[in-house]
């Protein structure tokens, strides 16, 4: 097994087992496999801007700042209640981070 496959193996996973989540401020994995030989995985999408381009505007008052960690949390608890925690514990949702709105 290469390093790819291994990662490839890896994704799929974490993938399933995101798959099983359910909680509104998680979005949902529709499907995750090959589609005309490109590997997609197909998420849900979440109206909203990046946590990345929320800070870009500037700071975030202390009390947008408490509503968006409180999202946040109740997300990971949720996903710990349902024993998907260690899965997602490293892994971001995309590159600029989780969609606030």
């Amino acid at each position: 097994m290469t390093a790819d496959d291994e990662r490839l193996a890896r994704l799929r996973r974490e993938a399933h087992v995101l798959a099983t989540l359910n909680h509104p401020n998680i979005g949902h994995i529709y499907a995750f496999g090959d589609f005309d030989g490109t590997r997609a995985l197909v998420l849900e999408l979440k109206e909203g801007q990046t946590l990345e381009e929320r800070l870009a505007r500037g700071p975030v008052p202390v009390r947008e700042a408490l509503f968006i960690a409180r999202q946040m949390a109740e997300a990971l608890e949720a996903a710990h209640e349902q024993g998907s925690f260690t899965a997602i514990r490293n892994r971001p949702t995309s590159r600029s981070g989780p969609t606030v709105s």
